[in-house]
């Protein structure tokens, strides 16, 4: 009986020991995973409970990291081996403050570094049939992409629940972007999406000083309006089913291509009618 309460009283000390070095140790194991992974990762634990996790997160080289977030909020339940789950952490919500992201996107493929194995692997994965996405918020986002045609810069407020796209407010500053004969200067603009239901409203204003698609077109002083709505898109299914009506409007200073050209060009735009997947 001494051996056994011994016994319960070093536990009882090493549980408490670990409770109060929590954070390092969290540190050390989210660390270590990911270096199991061939990740190279630095966390910096301000927060952990047994339902949520406050921190800092950079992976990748440390003086020009593929993913690094300011602060990152979880909140999650923690499974039991007995419960319906099983063993396991279930988060609920997850928000990112000032997260950047630097990818690249070439012959139609988009890459993240070294975040790709990561990524690949949860992907692969088929989701349970009861299982539910968090909500994710995601506030003063920023993603630095190289792409064939140049870098471009993209800063984006975001809500997605439960994989879907809830709410998108993204900006894309003035880029100069070139491949062959395809060219724009000064090409920006902003874009706002909302989804009510099965349904996506989106907003997307373009400007561009100027731009080429080889000989077929070209223009200068060009912007682009468009306002409307259509069914929110299923990507697992590639479908798309239902109404799609847009309008808008496109102004220039001088456009022309197919040997036509013309300048100071006002021109309302609208489409109202049917789509099915893609």
């Amino acid at each position: 009986m001494k051996g056994a309460g011994v016994a319960v009283m070093v536990l009882l000390v090493l549980a408490a020991a670990l409770y109060l070095n929590r954070r390092a140790a969290a540190r050390e194991l989210l660390v270590g995973w990911l270096e199991r992974k061939g990740i190279d990762a630095d966390v910096e634990v301000e927060r952990l409970e047994v339902n949520g996790f406050v921190g800092k997160i950079s992976i990748g080289d440390p003086n020009n990291p593929d993913f690094k977030v300011e602060r990152v909020e979880v909140d999650y339940a923690v499974g039991l081996p007995w419960s319906k789950a099983g063993l396991g952490v279930t988060p609920s919500r997850v928000r990112l403050v000032r997260p950047i992201v630097r990818a690249a996107w070439k012959d139609g493929k988009l890459s993240l570094g070294s975040l790709d194995p990561l990524v690949e692997e949860f992907t692969g994965k088929p989701p349970r049939p009861d299982s539910r996405a968090p909500l994710v918020i995601v506030e003063s986002g920023q993603a630095r992409i190289d792409t064939e045609y140049g870098p471009i810069n993209l800063l984006a407020d975001a809500r997605i629940d439960n994989g879907k796209l809830m709410r998108l407010s993204g900006r894309m500053p003035a880029a100069s972007l070139k491949s062959g004969g395809i060219e724009a200067r000064g090409l920006g603009g902003v874009v706002e999406a909302t989804t009510t239901g099965d349904r996506l409203a989106v907003e997307l204003n373009l400007q561009a000083e100027r731009f080429a698609a080889g000989d077929q077109a070209d223009g200068e002083g060009a912007a682009l309006h468009l306002k409307g709505d259509l069914p929110y898109p299923d990507m697992k299914t590639h479908r798309g089913d239902g109404r799609v009506a847009l309008t808008g409007r496109f102004t220039a200073q001088a456009a022309g291509g197919a040997g036509v050209r013309a300048r100071a060009i006002d021109a309302d735009l609208g489409f109202d009618g049917q789509v099915a997947g893609w």
